[in-house]
């Protein structure tokens, strides 16, 4: 009866926890009549891993179950085991009514297949696939087939049309592995960054920095994103010109001015990049009072009480804006470039809650007045 199918349920949802003895039962509960056991019992497998692999053909018995549920579950217990006697069947799956399934077998077939034609030209054909998961899982299966995904660079390049952003965004990876091989252009990963959705732009600004091969004049691309509606895209821009190879210490005097002028942006995580990269660089220098200014006296804590916003949100604001002015007095400590321009924020700062502010406030007063320039009054 139902209750009797409710414990069954819960006893196989534990088998997973018991190795050998758990895995047999399990295969046991394979053939109950309840499709909710059979899942409890097939997750039970799976989470057993290789260890249960000697039991691989009481998952493989339901890959044909009337159950969407129970062949998904099948399909993915039989990947986590390891078992590749089954791979045929397994395979068969990739035309599954359901795309839950279709996702599942090749997540699966990727665990057990050999890497050969026939396989890479079934997960081509998912490129085109209805679900968006499918796809997208699809994507990310040639993301780890190496060179045996070059015959497809063409078909995973029109990704870069497709309608949902997450299958855009899981392509820039693969794309990218793509153009170093030498098997698409640069201005395909360059084309994700001009993409709708800020997360594939900052996934194709971070691809294309770590790219070897990438052409020399690639980062004028990058910093023409430095203006994006997006923060997360512009910190990425930050991070890539603090990179290696991309640093303003390397003699690039318009990345710095590019760093500095970000230190006013309007989000904070973006400014803390900046001087940070600034400040390792050596260019902190260059920051003029007005931009130091700007960050010795941000605040956002204040507007976020004001606005009756969640503590654990203004826990993060004042996080934030204790690392925007430890940066500032980073650069001006560890390049010595104070100047009396600077004195009264950083005597604004003698009041500030974290002890660690004011005794670098204390430090450059004192490095003002050796230099005569003094503190304010």
């Amino acid at each position: 009866d139902r209750k009797d199918a409710a414990v069954r349920r819960h006893a196989a949802a534990c088998l997973g926890e018991m190795a050998e003895h758990g895995a047999k039962v399990a295969a046991e509960l394979c053939r109950d009549a309840d499709p909710h056991v059979r899942v409890s019992a097939l997750r039970a497998l799976g989470k057993l891993g290789r260890r249960a692999a000697p039991y691989a053909d009481a998952a493989a018995a339901l890959l044909e179950d009337p159950d969407v549920l129970v062949r998904a579950d099948a399909v993915d217990a039989l990947g986590r085991m390891g078992d590749s006697t089954h791979v045929e069947a397994v395979a068969r799956l990739l035309g599954d009514a359901d795309a839950d399934v279709r996702m599942y077998t090749v997540s699966a077939l990727v665990a057990l297949a050999d890497v050969d034609e026939a396989f890479v030209a079934a997960v081509a054909r998912l490129l085109e696939d209805s679900d968006a998961g499918v796809r997208k899982t699809a994507v990310e299966a040639f993301g780890g087939m190496g060179r045996a995904a070059i015959p497809h660079a063409a078909a995973i390049a029109r990704c870069h049309s497709d309608e949902d952003p997450e299958v855009r965004q899981a392509a820039v990876d693969v794309v990218g592995d793509l153009a170093e091989a030498n098997a698409l252009p640069f201005a395909t990963l360059i084309r994700f960054m001009e993409d709708a959705d800020g997360r594939v732009r900052e996934a194709a600004v971070r691809k294309l920095v770590q790219c070897e091969g990438a052409p020399p004049d690639h980062l004028e691309d990058v910093v023409a994103l430095l203006e994006d509606d997006a923060w997360e895209v512009r910190k990425a821009v930050v991070d890539a010109l603090g990179a290696p190879g991309a640093d303003p210490k390397d003699g690039d005097a318009a990345y710095a001015d590019e760093l500095i002028d970000r230190l006013r942006d309007d989000e904070g995580a973006v400014r803390v990049a900046a001087a940070d990269i600034l400040r390792r660089s050596g260019q902190a220098t260059t920051v003029h009072a007005d931009a130091v200014d700007h960050l010795l006296r941000y605040d956002e804590v204040t507007e976020a009480v004001e606005r009756g916003w969640s503590p654990e949100r203004v826990a993060h604001m004042e996080t934030v804006e204790r690392l925007v002015r430890e940066s500032a007095f980073f650069a001006l400590l560890e390049t010595g470039s104070a100047s009396a321009a600077h004195a009264q924020a950083v005597a604004n700062r003698l009041r500030d809650k974290y002890w660690l502010l004011r005794r670098d406030a204390i430090l450059v007063l004192g490095m003002l007045g050796e230099a005569g320039g003094g503190p304010p009054p």
